[in-house]
């Protein structure tokens, strides 16, 4: 009994830790400066402490945890799991061994590289051991989170633990409608709460016209209000951030209702519900990314939100027209509301986007290109572009930029083929799982807004950076770990959700 109830410490411990990752992550300016990364290193290094050591303590103890467990006797399912934890230690391994093995290193004080005679040719290998140490250092962190919380996620809570052995007691009674475990409920709860405050304070910052970030912060470069939004001093990584929330926000908002509108009409009233409180945050959300006046944010949120409506309506295709309408009357209204605050100064970029060359990123595109030819199988070392970019130039007028403005060809080019290959393998594991079954259960619509999220910034990176960004990173790592916890298979979720019989884990 007291082992149990050390071991639901530790799990609120990491509970909080999780929260402290991902919320934090962006209020410091988004974490795209050096002692914002590390604070989120810090946070992501004790999650992944306290986690082994839970696990430490729970062998040490005899201790096994009361999970979700459907489907986990399948081993098509325990194969995927399987091969993300080798690619992820593969991963890790690759940019460790690019790191030890350098080729050079980029010296600010000189402006210039120091070349290192003895490196293996045949291995990976980094031209700026530096950046590639300090990328190790955020994936190793990154890799702690994703494994660490869905550990957390997969465990039952006491009050589900007690609730599974009183329907394994009387073998009755199954859940109103779609549910959704309560660790998963209140990750999205924390998720979409702290994304609308984040947006309500973007549109804030940016109609008061300061041109510092929280108004506090003046960045060393970007230093117009204009292209700011919020804590981000670039407006398109705010609007990558918010592209990944709102379609979370949404699909929890549909479970939510769809259990609430289930009840007795003698318990619920219109307009109540805690379901309610999602709606003017999905409209900020959604508005937001239009407000930024990034060409990229706006056209993937519109695009998203069209295929969002059409999701939602299949969902309700059985339902009464009006049920239809409403999804397509709150996309009205956040598009209304992003238009009203930002078209005046988002149409007039649109009509420059192919004018203004996109910002000059073909120069940027042929340099990145240039270097996959001169480096096609371990690529310039991982986190190397910035420093190494200078080196193609032709002339000293060209840009010389930090960042590819194509995160699936900077991946290329500074991975190469062998560890391009690999993030693409953890990325399939990751996202695809629920095709296989998984241990949480959850409606279909829920499962397609964590892929309209992931995939938004997936086509985000087609023409700018959000991997680079490491508040991005962590939230997109966050929804992997979401993605590969849950499945559809089964049925839609909407007869006993979480709590049906074929999840009920041993107790």
């Amino acid at each position: 009994m007291h082992s149990q109830k050390a071991r639901d410490k530790t799990d609120v411990l990491i509970e909080i830790l999780i929260y402290s990752f991902f919320v934090i992550g962006p209020w410091v300016l988004g974490s795209t400066v050096t002692w914002a990364i590390w604070i989120e290193n810090i946070i992501a290094y004790v999650i992944g402490l306290v986690w082994l050591m839970q696990i430490a303590f729970n062998r040490t103890m005899g201790l096994k945890a009361v999970r979700w467990s459907q489907d986990v006797e399948r081993n098509c399912v325990r194969w995927v799991s399987r091969w993300l934890a080798v690619v992820t230690v593969l991963i890790l391994v690759y940019c460790l061994v690019s790191a030890l093995n350098a080729r050079a290193t980029w010296r600010p004080d000189i402006l210039g590289f120091e070349y290192y005679e003895k490196f293996v040719k045949w291995l990976p290998h980094s031209y700026d051991h530096a950046s590639t140490w300090f990328l190790f250092w955020q994936y190793l962190g990154l890799a702690l989170v994703f494994w660490s919380t869905r550990d957390w996620l997969l465990g039952k809570t006491r009050r589900e633990r007690i609730k599974a052995a009183k329907i394994e007691d009387q073998d009755s009674g199954t859940e109103i409608g779609p549910v959704l475990p309560d660790r998963l409920r209140r990750l999205l709860w924390v998720l979409s709460i702290n994304g609308a405050v984040l947006g309500l304070e973007g549109i804030l910052q940016r109609f008061s016209g300061t041109n510092k970030l929280l108004w506090v912060a003046l960045p060393p470069i970007i230093q117009d209000p204009g292209s700011q939004f919020g804590p981000y001093a670039y407006r398109s990584n705010a609007a990558q951030y918010l592209n990944m929330i709102w379609p979370i926000c949404l699909g929890f908002w549909w479970v939510l209702h769809k259990r609430f509108h289930r009840r007795s009409f003698s318990s619920r009233r219109v307009g109540s519900g805690a379901q309610v409180v999602l709606l003017p945050c999905v409209i900020i959300l959604v508005a937001a990314p239009i407000i930024t006046t990034s060409r990229g944010g706006a056209l993937v949120a519109v695009a998203g939100l069209l295929v969002a409506t059409i999701i939602l309506s299949l969902a309700e295709w059985r339902g009464v027209w009006w049920h239809k309408m409403r999804f397509i009357f709150l996309g009205v209204m956040a598009l209304g509301f992003g238009a009203w605050l930002g078209w005046k100064d988002l149409a007039p970029r649109l009509d420059r986007i192919f004018s203004d060359k996109l910002s000059g990123r073909g120069e940027i595109w042929e340099i990145a290109h240039k270097m996959t030819k001169d480096y096609p199988w371990f690529g310039i070392g991982p986190g190397t572009f910035a420093s190494v970019s200078q080196l193609y130039r032709t002339n000293l007028g060209q840009i010389w930029s930090t960042e590819v403005h194509d995160d699936w060809l900077e991946t290329r080019a500074t991975f190469g083929w062998v560890g391009y290959i690999l993030i693409l393998s953890a990325l399939a594991a990751a996202i695809g799982r629920p095709f296989f079954g998984g241990e949480i259960k959850v409606p279909w619509v829920m499962c397609a807004m964590v892929w309209l999220a992931m995939g938004g910034c997936l086509i985000h990176a087609l023409g700018d950076f959000p991997f680079q960004v490491h508040s991005t990173l962590s939230l997109f790592v966050i929804l992997a770990c979401v993605a590969h916890c849950i499945t559809f298979r089964g049925g839609s979720g909407e007869r006993g959700g979480g709590e049906d019989r074929g999840q009920r884990a041993e107790v």
